[in-house]
C-alpha cells in the first residue's frame, strides 16, 4: 500500500517498506511498520519505523529505487538490538538509532556522513567506521561501550563528545586529523595516547577522564581547559612552546621542568612524586 503527499514543491512518496528479522527470509512486514520518501541523493530515506521487530534487516532497494538515507529519529528508542544495513546507504541522519540496544554495527563502505546522537545510549562494543566516512555528528557515538576505535583517513569533521563515554582503551588516530574537538573522548579508558603529528590543537575536556600515563603530542600548539583531566601522566613527549589552558592538569611537577626548560621540544619522564620530571637529553 503506497500513499503520495505533496510537501512544498516536492513530491514525497510515503509507504510501508520491506524489511525482515534477521536470520529470517526477507518478508514483507505489516502496512504501516515502516515508511519511506524520495530525497534529494536519488534514492529513498527510511522515514519513520513503527514495527515491533527488534533485529531488522533494511532492504537495499524498494521499487527499483535504492535506500541511501536513514532518517532522523528513524529508528530511535525501538528497542532494536540488531540492525543490518545495505550497501547503498550513504548517510545516517541525526538521532537515527539513539536510545536503543545495539551491541555492534557494521556500516556500509558507502558511508559518508554519521549525524548528531546517531547512535547515542546504545551498547555498542564493536564499530568498523569505513573508508569514506568525512563528517561525524555530535555525540553520535556518546554513551556505548566501545573499547578499541580506527578513525579513517577521509574524516574531515568530527562533533563534540562524539565518543564521550565509551571504554575505549585504544584509538588508531588518521594522519590527516588536525584538530580534537572538544569532548572527543571524555571519560574513556585510554592509558597510551599517541597523537598524529599533524595534531595542533586539542579541544576543552577532549581526553578528562582517562587514566592517561604516557602521552605523544608532537604537533602540540594548544590544549583546551581540561583537556587532560584526572590524567595520570608519567612520560610525555611534547613539542616546544604548546600553550595548556589548564597547566595544573599535567601535574606540577611536569610545568615547573618544560617552563624550566624554556618550553623545549623533548621527552618528559616523571622521576617520583609528582614533583620530579627530567627532560631526556
Amino acid at each position: 500500500m503506497t500513499r503520495t503527499r505533496a510537501a512544498g514543491l516536492t513530491a514525497a512518496l510515503c509507504a510501508s517498506y520491506f524489511i525482515s528479522c534477521a536470520g529470517a527470509p526477507a518478508a514483507a512486514l505489516s502496512g504501516g511498520d515502516s515508511f519511506y520518501s524520495l530525497n534529494q541523493y536519488g534514492g529513498l530515506t527510511i522515514v519513520e519505523y513503527r514495527g515491533s521487530k527488534k533485529n531488522i534487516v533494511i532492504p537495499t532497494t524498494i521499487n527499483n529505487m535504492d535506500v541511501n538515507v536513514i532518517g532522523r529519529g528513524a529508528f530511535a528508542g525501538k528497542g532494536i538490538t540488531g540492525a543490518e544495513l545495505p550497501e547503498t546507504i550513504i548517510r545516517i541522519e541525526d538521532r537515527a538509532f539513539m536510545n536503543n540496544k545495539l551491541k555492534s554495527i557494521k556500516l556500509p563502505a558507502g558511508l559518508k556522513f554519521i549525524g548528531d546522537e546517531a547512535f547515542k545510549k546504545n551498547r555498542i562494543e564493536t564499530i568498523n567506521l569505513p573508508e569514506g566516512v568525512a563528517e561525524i555528528g555530535f555525540r553520535a557515538f556518546e554513551k556505548n561501550r566501545v573499547a578499541e576505535l580506527a578513525l579513517p583517513s577521509s574524516l574531515k569533521t568530527a562533533g563534540d563528545y562524539c565518543f564521550a563515554d565509551n571504554r575505549v582503551k585504544s584509538v588508531e588516530f588518521s594522519e590527516n586529523i588536525d584538530v580534537i574537538p572538544a569532548g572527543m573522548f571524555e571519560r574513556n579508558n585510554i592509558e597510551i595516547l599517541r597523537l598524529p603529528d599533524a595534531v595542533r590543537l586539542i579541544g576543552a575536556k577532549a581526553f578528562a577522564g582517562n587514566p592517561i600515563e604516557a602521552l605523544s603530542f608532537w604537533g602540540g600548539e594548544h590544549a583546551g581547559k581540561g583537556a587532560f583531566a584526572d590524567a595520570k601522566l608519567k612520560v610525555i613527549g611534547i613539542a616546544a612552546n604548546v600553550v595548556f589552558d589548564s597547566p595544573r592538569e599535567m601535574g606540577l611537577g611536569f610545568q615547573n621542568a618544560y617552563k624550566s626548560m624554556g618550553g623545549a621540544a623533548g621527552i618528559y619522564y616523571k622521576q617520583s612524586g609528582d614533583f620530579w620530571w627530567i627532560k631526556e637529553d
